[in-house]
């Protein structure tokens, strides 16, 4: 059964000797049931409607249901208004018949608007149609001559032209903008994933090849730890290309406010430029079991050793954040100990890992406490004070996502 869903408007169902949007619909469709949503100014109307419905063929005779609740004339011109009103009739009438036809050229500009975007917004997968004007062109200076049909004849003996006007509404344009605009946001957002999984499935944007490779560059890199191109086409040594990449995971996990993300990565990073600035500036006192984890080299370092054991810091395992603070004191690198120490909120990725505690709300909105008036986050700030000691990180690195999103940007709408 196919029920054609329709606003009243005042061209229907003649205008000047034409079918007018809804009655042509339902002369070339054969509508099973026919739903009509009148409003004040059009309910007087009702009779002659369904007169000339009846009167298109003898053998067709469709059910007409009005919709019990007029619209008021005074929302009519107002699309948020018609929005809500046609969402909540139709979303009635959809729940219950298996086939929809939308009548998109019937009514107030904004009931055609909202009854369009409806459909497309909520996907609704329905036939919907348009009608052309019989001069194909705007009603808008054409009078009305609302007589015809009136005289109880059929349409056919009374109307000068019954030919088919409708156009099938495939809205692409306006799918293809939604869509834009959904990638737009999750790119903004910092989703990656999401905007290039809408591209591929989508088989206008899935062909644009450059902006589908940069994605999937990213969805690679975030998922596979995989060197970023970008900082890959540096060169630099293998140490500060890690060091660079991870910070710029890093970065973005803060940006995306994913707080379990930003400690345990926050952390890892943290003793990977410790390793670094040990291994640079005291050659030998790490050294590595065969799983390639650092260690103190307590045989050439006893001093450091005992120091530890008096802090009660063990040096059994692998060397992690707090045995890098007692490092640090011992070795009276009070600079790079106090950066460390402002990190020591790192401290609680054990409680993330290991178990369900509440996070402590105070330490969380530091963690990711932002500054509006230059951007930056102080998590963030405190981890580059750290780096500075092994790495020359420019500005440039900060605004990363930033310049990137307004190169995916620019390359979608192409």
């Amino acid at each position: 059964m196919t029920t054609l869903f329709s606003c009243v408007g005042f061209s229907d169902p003649f205008r000047n000797g034409y079918d007018g949007p809804l009655l042509n619909i339902v002369r070339s469709k054969k509508p099973d049931k026919i739903i009509l949503v009148f409003s004040e100014g059009t309910i007087g109307n009702q009779e002659k409607i369904s007169a000339a419905i009846n009167g298109i063929e003898d053998s067709y005779k469709p059910s007409i249901i009005v919709d019990p609740e007029e619209t008021p004339d005074k929302d009519t011109p107002y699309f948020d208004k018609m929005f809500k009103i046609l969402y909540d009739k139709i979303m009635k009438y959809f729940l219950e018949e298996e086939n929809i036809t939308l009548n998109l050229s019937s009514g107030t500009p904004a009931m055609e608007s909202a009854l369009f975007s409806i459909n497309r917004i909520l996907g609704l997968n329905v036939s919907a149609y348009q009608v052309k004007t019989p001069v194909n062109d705007s009603n808008e200076n054409i009078e009305f001559n609302l007589s015809d049909g009136n005289d109880g004849e059929s349409p056919e003996s009374t109307v000068q032209n019954t030919s088919d006007r409708i156009l099938s509404d495939k809205g692409e344009k306006f799918e293809q903008t939604l869509i834009k605009e959904n990638v737009k946001q999750f790119i903004q957002e910092y989703d990656y994933l999401s905007a290039y999984e809408l591209i591929k499935n989508d088989p206008v944007l899935s062909t644009k090849e450059e902006l589908s490779n940069k994605l999937e560059q990213f969805v690679v890199a975030l998922k596979y730890q995989r060197v970023f191109p970008a900082v890959k086409v540096k060169k630099y040594d293998k140490e500060k290309t890690i060091l660079l990449n991870s910070f710029l995971i890093f970065l973005l996990q803060v940006k995306r406010g994913m707080t379990s993300e930003v400690v345990i990565r926050g952390r890892n990073l943290t003793e990977f430029i410790c390793e670094m600035y040990l291994n640079k500036n005291y050659q030998g006192l790490i050294k590595y079991d065969e799983h390639q984890l650092p260690q103190l080299n307590e045989s050439e370092f006893t001093e450091i050793r005992e120091q530890l054991y008096n802090n009660r810091l063990s040096t059994f395992s692998f060397l992690s954040f707090p045995v890098y603070q007692g490092i640090f004191k011992a070795l009276g690198e009070s600079e790079i100990g106090k950066a460390l120490d402002q990190l020591s909120i790192f401290n609680i990725r054990n409680q993330i890992a290991h178990n369900f505690n509440e996070l402590s709300e105070k330490k969380v909105n530091l963690l990711l406490k932002y500054y509006s008036t230059d951007n930056s986050y102080e998590i963030v700030n405190r981890l580059l004070s750290l780096i500075k000691f092994v790495f020359n990180l420019s500005k440039e690195w900060l605004i990363f996502f930033e310049t990137e999103n307004k190169n995916i940007i620019s390359l979608l709408e192409k």
